[in-house]
C-alpha cells in the first residue's frame, strides 16, 4: 500500500518460494505527523500478541533514482511496522534501519491519532549498524507494550532498541480492532 501522497514514484512488491519478500519503496518519510512511504502487510486482530521477526538487507539498497535524481536522505527508512491503519497520520510502532550511519537502528513510534512521532532507543543514542542486520517487533495485546530488538548475522541474543516505557500508546488511545503488521520503506 502507498501510505500518504507526495510525488514519490509508488513502491514494489514481490516473493519468491523460498520466504524472500522484496520490497522497494520511496517516499518522504515516516516522521512528524505526515507520513508519506511504502507498506507491505498482513492484517491480524489487536488482541492477538505479535512477535515478528524479519531479516533486514538493505545493503546497496538505498541508492538514488537511477535518472540521477537527488540522493537518498540519510533518513531513507526500511524496517518493521505495526500501524492502526493506513492514512498518513495512524498510530505506530517501526524498528528501523537508516540508510546511513550515524542514524543507524531505531525505534519510533507515534502514540496518539494525527501527532508526531518520537523515538524511543534503548540507549539513548542510535545503534551504529551493517546494513545487513536482522529485526524484531513485539506487541503485547494485554499490556500494549511494544518492543523492538536487533542483532546481525553472527548473533544469537537479541539486542534490545526501545526502551519499554516510551513504546506504548498515549492513555484513550490503545489498538483496537484491526491492526496492521508488515514491512515499512521510505
Amino acid at each position: 500500500a502507498r501510505i500518504g501522497g507526495g510525488s514519490a514514484a509508488p513502491g514494489e512488491y514481490s516473493s519468491v518460494a523460498d520466504g524472500t519478500h522484496t520490497v522497494l519503496g520511496s517516499g518522504n518519510d515516516v516522521w512528524n505527523n505526515n507520513d508519506e512511504f511504502t507498506f507491505v502487510y498482513q492484517e491480524f486482530d489487536a488482541s492477538e500478541d505479535i512477535d515478528i521477526v524479519s531479516h533486514v538487507n538493505a545493503g546497496g539498497s538505498f541508492t538514488s533514482d537511477p535518472a540521477g535524481a537527488a540522493g537518498v536522505h540519510d533518513w531513507a527508512k526500511a524496517g518493521l511496522m505495526i500501524r492502526s491503519g493506513l492514512t498518513n497520520n495512524n498510530r505506530n510502532a517501526f524498528a528501523v534501519i537508516a540508510a546511513n550511519d550515524p542514524n543507524g537502528l531505531n525505534a519510533q513510534i507515534r502514540r496518539t491519532e494525527g501527532a508526531g512521532s518520537a523515538g524511543a532507543n534503548a540507549t539513548g543514542n542510535r545503534v551504529a549498524h551493517a546494513d545487513d542486520v536482522w529485526l524484531r517487533l513485539k506487541y503485547d495485546a494485554t499490556t500494549g507494550q511494544f518492543e523492538t530488538f536487533w542483532k546481525d548475522l553472527e548473533g544469537d541474543a537479541w539486542t534490545k532498541l526501545s526502551i519499554d516505557a516510551q513504546m506504548v500508546m498515549d492513555a484513550g488511545q490503545e489498538l483496537a480492532g484491526p491492526i496492521l503488521v508488515g514491512m515499512a520503506v521510505t
